[in-house]
C-alpha cells in the first residue's frame, strides 16, 4: 500500500508546491511537509478492512503462495467496496461531502480504484486517474489507448512471450472472463453510488466519461510501448528522488549534416552541407506537377487516389534525378563516407534508398502528417473511420454509404502502395545491385518517425514512443512588416480579408468561371482584400483590392485589422492563422486540404467551401459570418493556447530523439505492433479455433437434435399388428 502512495505523494506535493490548494485523502498521512495540502486522515478504518481481507489471507484460503489475475480481480473488487464505503463514511470525509460551498477544479483518482471516482458524482469537476504502475484496460479504454490480448499483454499475465496456440486461449479466455468480472463490479458499484447520492446519480460508465488524463507511473518502454494518445502521460518512476542523468549524446550538438534540398538557404550554419537539386527538381515539378494535373480534369481538384498515383511518377523521377546530382555522387562513390542517422522525408519513400549504401539507422520526417505506412512502420494503430487519413475528402458523420466509400480508397490505396513499392525496388536495384535491399527491408531500419504537427489536429492518435509530434517548427515569432504593408493594414477602416492560395497554386490557375464568382464576392464585401498573386493583372480591377506577389504570411497574419484568412488549406498556413487567432474559409483542393478543412470546422474555428460547387451566396455569407462573429475568435484563441503547449519543446524533442537513433539507443522504444503481422493483430488462429469449435458444436447440436427426433418418432408411431393364421 506504501508503494501506491509514495508516487502519488510526489504529485500532489508537487502541486502544492506549484500554490494549488491540495485535499488528500489517504491512510497513510505525512503530516504537513507542504503548507497547502490538507490530509485527510482514513488510515484506521482502511488498515482495519485491509487486515481482514488483505492478500495474506487471501492467499491462505487459496491454499498456495500466488493467485492469478481472475483470483485477484474478485479479491480487489470486495475488498474496494468495503474500503470505499468505510472511507465515506468516515466523519472528515461526510464534513466535506456535506459542506455545499466545497468545490474542486479537478479530482484525482486513483486507478486501480475505480469506484474512487464516485467523489466526482458529488462535485463537478474533470478527473484525472493515476496509477502507481501500469493501466488496467478499462484506464486504458477510457482515455482512447489500443489494447490488445496478445501484442500488448497485461500487466496481470502469467505468459507474456513465446506464447503457443494454447496459451494464446488461455489469454482470451482470461481477458474475456476478466471484462466479465469488470461489468458486474460496475454494477456493485453503482449501487453504492446510488446508496449516497440518490437513484438519480451518474453511474460509473457516465463518471468515467469526465477523466480527462492517465498518468501511468511506468516508462513506455517496460509498458510494451504502447501507442499512447495525448491523454495518456507515462511519468516514468515518478517516485525516484534523484532525475537520471541523460546520456551526453543528447546533450551533444555541432554534428555534420549533408542535406539534399531543392531548396537551399545558403550555409547559415557552419557544418551544413547543402547538396542543391533545385533545377532539377523544378523542372520534373513544373512539367508533371500536380497544378498541370488538376487544369488538365474537368474537376479542379485530385482525390486521394489520383494523388497518390501522380505523386509516386513524380517521386521515381525526383530521386533519380537527386541520385545524379554530382555532389550526391560525389558522396555514394566515397567509400569511406559515414553517416549516424539518415533522415528521410516521409512523403517520398523513395528517399530511404540512400540506407541502401549507408548502413545507419532511419529517422523519417514529415513536415505535415503521416501517411498509413509511415504510421504502421513504427507500430502505430492506424483505422479508417476512428483516425481518417489526412487525404480523406470526408471524415465526420460518416453515413453507411461514405464508410463503404472510405474503405474502398483504404484498400484501393494499400493496393496502389503495394505495386509502388515495386517500382521503387526497380530503381534501388538500378543503382545499387540486384542484391541491394528492398524497400521493406530498408524500413526495419526506420528508428522513429517526426511529424511536424500537434497531436489534437490528428485526432491525438496513440502514438508509441518512437513517434514524435514536433507541433509546428515552422512557427516563428512575428517581424515588424515592411512600411507600405503596415500602413495599407493600419489605415483599412473595416478590417482586412487575406486571400492566398498557397505557394504552389496561383489564383490565375482556377477555372474562369470560378475566378468571376471568387471577384464579385470580393467586390461585394465591406472589407478591404488583400490577395497574394503570382501575376498581378488578374482580370478584375476592384477598389477594395490589393494583390502583392509575395507576402510574409506569418507576419502578416499577427496584425489586429486582419480580418479573416482564405486559404486552400495547407497545414502549415492553418497552422500560422491559428498562431496569430485568425479564423478562416477553406477552400480545399488536393492534399490534405478537405481533412484541415473539416478540422476548421469541428473547432468551430472556420467555414469549408467546394471550389467545385462554389456558389457566391454560400462563399459571401460564410465570409461575413466569420468576420462578424466573435465565437470564431474566441474558439481559435482557445485552441491556439492548447496547441502553443503542445508545441513547446519540439525541436529540443527532435534533437533528443536523434541522439538517441544515432546512438544506437533508440530500438527498445519500438512497438511490438510494428512487427506484428496482420494474422497476429487481428488473432485470426484463436479466432479460427473458435469458429472451428462453435462450428462443431453447431453441427454436433443439430445431429443430436436429428438423432433425438428420429427417435422420438420413432417411439410415438404406431405399431403394426401382425397378422397370425
Amino acid at each position: 500500500m506504501y508503494s501506491h502512495q509514495s508516487v502519488l505523494r510526489v504529485l500532489t506535493e508537487e502541486l502544492a508546491r506549484h500554490g494549488n490548494e491540495v485535499m488528500v485523502i489517504t491512510p497513510l498521512p505525512v503530516g504537513k511537509r507542504v503548507d497547502n495540502i490538507t490530509e485527510i486522515d482514513v488510515h484506521d478504518v482502511s488498515s482495519q478492512i485491509w487486515v481482514e481481507g488483505g492478500f495474506d489471507k487471501m492467499l491462505k484460503q487459496t491454499n498456495g503462495i500466488s493467485i492469478d489475475a481472475v483470483q485477484t480481480m474478485q479479491f480487489i473488487n470486495q475488498v474496494e467496496l468495503k474500503l470505499l464505503d468505510a472511507q465515506f463514511n468516515a466523519p472528515v470525509v461526510q464534513q466535506i461531502i456535506e459542506d455545499k460551498k466545497q468545490k474542486f477544479d479537478l479530482i484525482f483518482v486513483e486507478a486501480c480504484v475505480p469506484l474512487s471516482i464516485m467523489f466526482a458524482a458529488r462535485f463537478d469537476a474533470p478527473v484525472i486517474e493515476v496509477s502507481s504502475f501500469f493501466g488496467s484496460h478499462e484506464n486504458l479504454l477510457t482515455i482512447g489507448a489500443p489494447i490488445h490480448p496478445l501484442i500488448f499483454p497485461s500487466y496481470n499475465q502469467r505468459k507474456t512471450r513465446n506464447l503457443s496456440f494454447w496459451d494464446k486461449l488461455s489469454v482470451m479466455y482470461t481477458f474475456l472472463r476478466l471484462r466479465y468480472i469488470e461489468y458486474y463490479a460496475n454494477v456493485e458499484r453503482n449501487k453504492v453510488i446510488r446508496k449516497y447520492f440518490g437513484a438519480g446519480a451518474p453511474s460509473v460508465a457516465e463518471l468515467r466519461t469526465r477523466i480527462e488524463m492517465l498518468f501511468l507511473n511506468v516508462h513506455p518502454t517496460w509498458a510494451d510501448n504502447l501507442p499512447a494518445p495525448p491523454a495518456l502521460l507515462y511519468l516514468g518512476p515518478l517516485h525516484l528522488k534523484e532525475p537520471l542523468p541523460l546520456p551526453e549524446e543528447l546533450a551533444r550538438h555541432g554534428n555534420e549534416l549533408v542535406v539534399v534540398t531543392p531548396l537551399p538557404v545558403g550555409t547559415a550554419v557552419a557544418n551544413i552541407t547543402e547538396i542543391d537539386v533545385h533545377d532539377a527538381s523544378m523542372k520534373i515539378w513544373e512539367e508533371q506537377g500536380l497544378t498541370k494535373a488538376m487544369k488538365q480534369r474537368d474537376t479542379f481538384s485530385l482525390d486521394a487516389e489520383q494523388t497518390m498515383l501522380i505523386i509516386n511518377k513524380l517521386e521515381l523521377k525526383l530521386l533519380e534525378a537527386h541520385y545524379h546530382a554530382p555532389a550526391m555522387q560525389k558522396i555514394i562513390q566515397d567509400e569511406t563516407q559515414k553517416f549516424d542517422v539518415i533522415f528521410v522525408e516521409g512523403c517520398a519513400p523513395l528517399s530511404i534508398m540512400f540506407a541502401a549504401k549507408f548502413d545507419a539507422p532511419v529517422i523519417e520526417v514529415s513536415s505535415f502528417f503521416g501517411s498509413h505506412e509511415n504510421l504502421l512502420t513504427i507500430g502505430a494503430p492506424i483505422h479508417p473511420f476512428i483516425f481518417p487519413s489526412y487525404n480523406q475528402r470526408k471524415t465526420r458523420n460518416l453515413s453507411f454509404w461514405d464508410k463503404l466509400s472510405v474503405m474502398y480508397t483504404f484498400l484501393r490505396l494499400r493496393y496502389i502502395e503495394y505495386y509502388a513499392n515495386e517500382e521503387r525496388n526497380k530503381v534501388i536495384r538500378k543503382y545499387f545491385g540486384a542484391a541491394a535491399p528492398s524497400v521493406a527491408e530498408l524500413r526495419t531500419r526506420i528508428e522513429m518517425l517526426f511529424l511536424n504537427v500537434h497531436p489534437a489536429w490528428a485526432d491525438n492518435l496513440p502514438a508509441p514512443p518512437a513517434l514524435l509530434y514536433l507541433g509546428a517548427l515552422h512557427l516563428k515569432k512575428p517581424l515588424p512588416l515592411p512600411e507600405d504593408l503596415q500602413t495599407y493594414l493600419d489605415s483599412s477602416r473595416k478590417g482586412v480579408i487575406y486571400v492566398s492560395l498557397g505557394s504552389t497554386l496561383n489564383i490565375s490557375d482556377l477555372p474562369h468561371h470560378i475566378t468571376t464568382a471568387l471577384f464579385n464576392v470580393f467586390k461585394s464585401l465591406p472589407y478591404d482584400i488583400l490577395l497574394k498573386a503570382k501575376h498581378e493583372n488578374v482580370g478584375f480591377k476592384l477598389e477594395n483590392l490589393r494583390i502583392e506577389k509575395w507576402l510574409p504570411q506569418n507576419d502578416l497574419l499577427h496584425h489586429p485589422k486582419i480580418k479573416l484568412f482564405i486559404t486552400h488549406g495547407g497545414l502549415q498556413s492553418i497552422d500560422e492563422a491559428i498562431a496569430a487567432n485568425v479564423p478562416m474559409v477553406v477552400m480545399p483542393i488536393t492534399g490534405d486540404a478537405w481533412y484541415n478543412a473539416q478540422k476548421c470546422e469541428q473547432f468551430g474555428i472556420g467555414k469549408e467551401i467546394d471550389l467545385n460547387t462554389l456558389n457566391e451566396d454560400d462563399l459571401r455569407n460564410a465570409i461575413l459570418d466569420i468576420a462578424g462573429n466573435e465565437t470564431y475568435r474566441r474558439n481559435i484563441a482557445s485552441l491556439s493556447l492548447v496547441l502553443q503547449e503542445q508545441r513547446a519543446g519540439g525541436l529540443q524533442r527532435a534533437v533528443r530523439g536523434a541522439a538517441r537513433v544515432a546512438a544506437r539507443a533508440a530500438r527498445p522504444l519500438r512497438s511490438p505492433l510494428a512487427d506484428a503481422s496482420l494474422a497476429q493483430i487481428l488473432m485470426l488462429d484463436v479466432l479460427a479455433a473458435a469458429v472451428a469449435v462453435a462450428a462443431v458444436t453447431i453441427v454436433a447440436a443439430g445431429a443430436l437434435t436429428v438423432a433425438l427426433y428420429r427417435a422420438v418418432r420413432r417411439a410415438l408411431a404406431p405399431r403394426r399388428k401382425r397378422k397370425t393364421n
